[in-house]
């Protein structure tokens, strides 16, 4: 497997991080890593960052989910998010106190009349977005082409070999927006136009391989211990992690219809007509760059799904005592008709990509997590869980750390290029590795040699299984030790889908974070 490359321009980072709780090294092993400037208390902030560039997932815009097109947050009121949800508009009606909810702004592109649907919480937000990337990317301001160059790029659902990678292209869009902003409004140079991308650590896309998100236990002859499961899965891993083309997922991928080649053909097609490329940036934008460019969205994207207005308004009652049982009352009647409530505490679901924030390096055991704010925007916040010595690197987890040891390394070598060598994983390697060697395989008990069955993607109503990454924010991947993100959202086995088709897989460019706090967002 390609080590994922990074470089590092010191200018680059110097304003952004000065006067701040962190500080970067490199190292050969890790790349680019953050460690503490001062000595940090546990509950501390350590850094609070807004995203170099985000957007709504994919799936969300294309339903019209209203959330500021520049930062994320929510623009609707909690009756119309319960309406949306629900589709129960006595329900949403009926909401206590729903005109004490202080809606944000609903600020409309410029360009809606000429076709443009991006929307903004402020007028502030709206010049900010125009001039980081909505000047090259307004589909108002479009020709036919690009009209429609636009709409296919959107609606493609971007799927090879039973992954999505919807999300994946839906950011690197936006992302190639920013640079072609910066060439064009801002007259910059071809080169500085890439410089915030090209800082990023990346991997062609290519490289990229989910066969732990295309495993299918039920697959196994019934009556097939979880221990053997483990056993058989562990070693086609390891024969994955010698010959990856060999594993059976990869190769039906690469025979399949739509290969990698084949998906990169299509997207740079469509590209270079949405932005109507010159020649000199066909060949600066494109090729390798693009494909690069959709692995460090992997490797770097952080998924954000913030509260909701309905989340946001209920917490504000919760402080007022006398409307208790007022409150407990609507609770229960969402609940009486069979409504998710976890699905009405949630924003849309979107990802975003932070220049100081995507140099996290993992740990299996870390010193920080990722919280969402009051704001309920795209900012990061990443808060101390413990108190960190001034020279410590700081760490946050890309996946679920309460995993077992082999499930771990699986995870972070399919999805972040690398073999977790972080002191969590040393300390249980060898008995993790012994215990699974030493149990017997049934003759007959084979690893799963087809996908499994379509997985509904991270838009249904369905829960997100245990194989979803979990916890995870952009970071710096390292060459072979613990770093970098990317995520990947697969959600339950969709019970409608034929048994025979391969199933399909989020593979969205963000990170799950596993918050740790009393109303996290489900994964």
């Amino acid at each position: 497997m390609s080590i994922p490359t990074w470089s590092y321009d010191a200018s680059f980072y110097d304003e952004k991080t000065r006067g701040t709780n962190v500080l970067i090294k490199t190292d050969l092993v890790k790349g680019k890593g953050l460690f503490a400037s001062r000595a940090l208390k546990a509950g501390s902030i350590a850094l609070e960052e807004t995203a170099m560039c985000c957007t709504q997932n994919r799936d969300d815009y294309l339903k019209n989910v209203p959330v500021c097109g520049h930062c994320l947050v929510s623009v609707e009121t909690p009756r119309a998010n319960v309406a949306r949800v629900t589709r129960n508009k006595t329900l949403a009606m009926e909401i206590p106190y729903s005109a004490a909810f202080r809606a944000r702004g609903h600020v409309r592109c410029r360009y809606v009349e000429q076709g443009c649907p991006m929307v903004f919480c402020s007028t502030r937000c709206q010049e900010a977005a125009w001039a980081s990337f909505h000047y090259a990317n307004c589909r108002g301001c479009m020709n036919d082409a690009s009209q429609a160059a636009y709409d296919q790029f959107i609606s493609n659902d971007w799927e090879q070999g039973g992954v999505d990678y919807s999300d994946t292209h839906f950011l690197s869009m936006r992302f190639l927006a920013s640079a072609v902003t910066l060439r064009r409004l801002h007259k910059a140079s071809l080169e500085a136009s890439y410089a915030h991308i090209a800082q990023l650590i990346k991997a062609p896309i290519t490289k990229f391989h989910f066969t732990f998100l295309l495993r299918d236990d039920d697959a196994f002859p019934t009556g097939t211990t979880d221990s053997v499961k483990e056993r058989v899965l562990w070693d086609q891993f390891q024969a994955f992690k010698g010959a990856e083309h060999g594993h059976p997922h990869v190769a039906q991928a690469e025979a399949s219809s739509c290969t990698k080649d084949d998906m990169l053909t299509s997207g740079q097609a469509l590209i270079a007509t949405v932005f109507q490329l010159s020649e000199e940036e066909k060949e600066f934008y494109l090729g390798t760059r693009w494909s690069e460019l959709l692995g460090a969205v992997l490797l770097n994207g952080q998924e954000r799904t913030p509260h909701s207005p309905y989340y946001e308004h209920f917490q504000a009652l919760a402080s007022i005592p006398s409307v208790e049982q007022e409150i407990r009352a609507y609770h229960k009647k969402v609940k009486t008709l069979g409504y998710n409530a976890s699905k009405l505490h949630c924003s849309s679901s979107g990802q975003g990509i932070y220049t100081i924030g995507c140099l996290f390096n993992h740990s299996c055991d870390p010193n920080l997590q990722v919280l969402y704010i009051d704001g309920n925007d795209e900012t990061l916040v990443a808060v101390c869980l413990r108190d960190v010595q001034e020279g410590e690197e700081l760490c946050i987890s890309y996946i679920n750390e309460s995993l077992p040891y082999a499930e771990r390394q699986q995870q972070l070598y399919e999805h972040y290029l690398f073999d977790c060598g972080c002191k969590k994983c040393s300390g249980e390697a060898e008995s993790a590795t012994k215990a699974i060697a030493a149990v017997d395989v049934p003759a007959g008990v084979t690893a799963v040699s087809q996908p499994p069955p379509a997985v509904v993607s991270s838009d249904t109503d369905t829960d997100a299984d245990d194989t979803a990454p979990v916890g995870v924010i952009g970071t710096s991947m390292p060459t072979v030790a613990e770093d970098v993100p990317l995520v990947v959202s697969a959600t339950g086995v969709d019970a409608g889908v034929s048994l025979e088709q391969p199933e399909k897989i989020q593979a969205s460019e963000a990170h799950t974070i596993d918050v740790k706090e009393e109303s996290a967002a489900p994964s």
